[in-house]
């Protein structure tokens, strides 16, 4: 393998029994024999040979009961790059970690590592729950290799980075899952593995900390050593990679540059929200709304009029709202916020009663209002709308993810926006030096 290779997975699958426990439950003389002609059954279909390949089966789960969580999976992490491995809940991207991290072994095929390995998979990975969290952090080091004199070299760091100083000597089993986290993710970053392996588990602390943690792994790629994420959060994805891997039903299904394997895979997302799929007044509410007066339309409009889901870059567009009455309301007010499909971050979001528009309904009507959006020039991407109704004194109805839309290219040639820009809203540049 060449030198600058720091992970290499080569056809790697692996498969669970369905129903298989670890421990049986002690049984009685009589229930032993009443069993036996069962129990040698299926050791003779045990003994046949497994016709199941999970490079060619359809389905995730093969005629003898296998479930396949990872099927011929292979690719190369060279060392200093950043990957993100993206896809739906139950596509094998925990599953392949725990395989790389050497928890679980793979059914077939095998995986290189060149490098210490530091993992982060869940809330506390590689503490010992009665030891103190001072304790923790050399017996951690001690996991990945290192000696005393350079775990204490990197101790104040860790421990002002974590934030739990105050409870450095308590037992981690005494810690929320916040404070597992942050602890953990300060060892295994600080650590210096030369490989960081990182699954969903920075969801759990604050948004101040994740922000921490972002900025560091961005100091340990920039110090040329190999990330591996997981996380269903796209923004962090795009932010901290290159490269990206897209799993479906435990097959690898893109790798490439992260910002087309992204694109790719929202292409794919499940947009049963959408109104295309279910009609506005249909959707689930949180519970109580819905009840007095109901969301049941919504249109975007382009410049032209016409009712759409596209719009082109820097495109003048409306957002129209239809809601039908079920009893006599007064005062409603319309709400409208437009958030990233990829970043998961709010734009903006617009009232109607900032503008001193309201209105009354009887049981029956049906009202009908717009937002005319002029200067808010969205950059080229995917779009989501979430939508209120409020009355005097409560929201009456609230719809999150109710639309989606998209920006694509450009309307007018001297309005260019760079590519590989990640800003959401475009900044014209009007400048001028004096």
């Amino acid at each position: 393998m060449s030198s600058d290779i720091a992970i290499k997975v080569s056809g790697i699958s692996k498969s669970y029994r369905l129903g298989e426990t670890l421990r049986r439950p002690r049984r009685n003389l009589r229930e032993v024999i009443m069993a036996t002609p069962r129990v040698l059954l299926r050791k003779a279909k045990l003994m046949q040979p497994v016709a199941d390949d999970p490079s060619t089966e359809g389905s995730d789960v093969s005629n003898n009961g296998l479930f396949w969580a990872l099927k011929d999976i292979s690719f190369e992490l060279p060392k200093g790059e950043v990957l993100g491995i993206i896809g739906s809940n139950g596509a094998g991207k925990s599953t392949l970690l725990k395989v790389l991290s050497k928890i679980t072994r793979p059914t077939k095929g095998r995986a290189e590592i060149h490098g210490r390995v530091g993992s982060l998979l869940e809330v506390g990975t590689g503490f010992n729950p009665e030891l103190t969290g001072r304790e923790n952090v050399y017996l951690n080091g001690a996991i990945l290799g290192m000696r005393k004199v350079e775990i204490d070299a990197r101790y104040d760091e860790i421990i002002a980075f974590s934030g739990v100083e105050k409870f450095i000597d308590t037992p981690v089993k005494r810690y929320s899952s916040g404070m597992r986290v942050r602890l953990a993710f300060a060892v295994a970053a600080h650590l210096e593995p030369e490989i960081l392996i990182i699954d969903e588990v920075l969801t759990v602390g604050d948004q101040e900390f994740q922000q921490r943690c972002l900025g560091k792994m961005d100091d340990v790629a920039a110090g040329g050593r190999s990330i591996l994420l997981v996380s269903h959060k796209i923004s962090i994805v795009q932010q901290l990679c290159t490269r990206a891997l897209w799993l479906k039903d435990g097959r690898l299904v893109e790798d490439g540059d992260v910002k087309d394997v992204v694109a790719a895979y929202l292409a794919t997302v499940n947009m049963s929200h959408d109104e295309s799929a279910t009609p506005l007044y249909d959707m689930l509410r949180p519970r109580n709304f819905g009840k007095f007066i109901r969301l049941s339309r919504c249109r975007i409009i382009n410049s032209t009029g016409e009712d759409t889901q596209q719009i082109s870059f820097a495109e003048p567009f409306s957002i129209e709202l239809e809601c039908i009455a079920l009893t006599d309301v007064d005062n409603i007010s319309f709400f409208v916020a437009i958030d990233s499909r990829v970043l998961g971050a709010n734009i903006t979001t617009s009232n109607s009663r900032q503008g001193a528009i309201t209105t009354s309904v009887k049981k029956g009507d049906t009202v009908t209002a717009r937002l005319a959006i002029d200067d808010l020039v969205l950059n080229p991407g995917e779009y989501i709308l979430s939508l209120a109704l409020h009355g005097a004194k409560r929201p009456l109805d609230k719809l999150t993810k109710a639309k989606f839309f998209t920006v694509t290219s450009l309307l007018h040639d001297t309005k260019i926006v760079p590519s590989g820009f990640r800003d959401l809203v475009y900044l014209p540049p009007k400048w001028a030096i004096t």
